[in-house]
């Protein structure tokens, strides 16, 4: 064995202060940023999308591929 320990394996490495505190909630500008980034990214994929389809050179298989590609787990 050895006589050396990882600093925090004893003590924590962090002191309480400068840790996060979870007991409080959320800033509402977080959750409207967080989900206004989401609709944003949704409506990115659904209009690149909508715009393979509309291309009339373009055929529906390599779309119908990808999706089902996606839903594997």
């Amino acid at each position: 064995m050895t006589d050396m320990a990882l600093p925090g394996s004893l003590e924590p490495a962090i002191t309480s202060k400068s840790r996060p505190n979870l007991d409080k909630g959320f800033n509402p500008l977080t959750l409207v940023l967080f989900f206004g980034a989401l609709a944003g990214g949704l409506l990115y994929v659904a209009y690149s999308l909508y715009a393979d389809v509309d291309e009339p050179a373009r055929r529906l298989q390599p779309i119908c591929l990808t999706f089902c590609c996606s839903l594997r787990f």
